[in-house]
């Protein structure tokens, strides 16, 4: 019986992920070790990787602007020539 049930896994003519047959989908993408997936199942999985990519940069740009120096604005700048010139340490 197991023998049976590799050999019908072996032969089997569609997507390993959602189980549609080949004349059900548009295209089968072959992995050299045999496993299928589908142009369906593939976009799918396209779609997942780039929120999970949008999600990671949106994070890194959170981190990059809470960790960036902050721009001092010009009237910082004016005060604090100012304070130097008159030798007051900030």
């Amino acid at each position: 019986m197991m023998q049976t049930r590799t050999v019908a896994k072996l032969n089997f003519d569609g997507c390993n992920f959602c189980s549609k047959l080949r004349e059900q989908v548009r295209m089968l993408i072959e992995a050299p070790d045999g496993k299928r997936i589908c142009n369906e199942c593939a976009v799918g999985a396209k779609q997942i990787l780039d929120e999970q990519a949008a999600e990671e940069r949106a994070e890194a740009d959170k981190i990059k602007r809470s960790d960036a120096p902050k721009t001092p604005t010009m009237g910082r700048v004016v005060r604090f020539i100012d304070y130097a010139d008159r030798g007051i340490v900030a």
